[in-house]
């Protein structure tokens, strides 16, 4: 879950996050982040990650090669879960 202070971190660097949402058949890496702001970072470090998926309980950070607008279908709920991305959210 998002704190306050990280909520409007990621707000600030105009990015989308979607609480409770983890995007399936697109990863290519994983890593451990201490922070949903760390796993982004991690993914804007990589020229092919638009999108990642943070699991703050295992503070697991998974980077896609996709976006949630290239495959709607593989944008599933999970309330573990927070999905990033890249992009301005619609």
């Amino acid at each position: 879950m998002l704190t306050k202070e990280m909520n409007g971190y990621l707000q600030a660097m105009t990015v989308c996050h979607i609480n409770g949402k983890v995007l399936h058949s697109s990863s290519f890496a994983n890593s451990i982040a201490s922070s949903p702001t760390a796993c982004l970072r991690k993914c804007m470090g990589h020229a092919d990650c638009p999108s990642a998926n943070y699991h703050a309980a295992s503070s697991t950070c998974t980077l896609n090669d996709k976006l949630d607008l290239d495959s709607p279908v593989d944008l599933k709920p999970d309330a573990e879960y927070l999905y990033l991305a890249t992009r301005v959210c619609n």
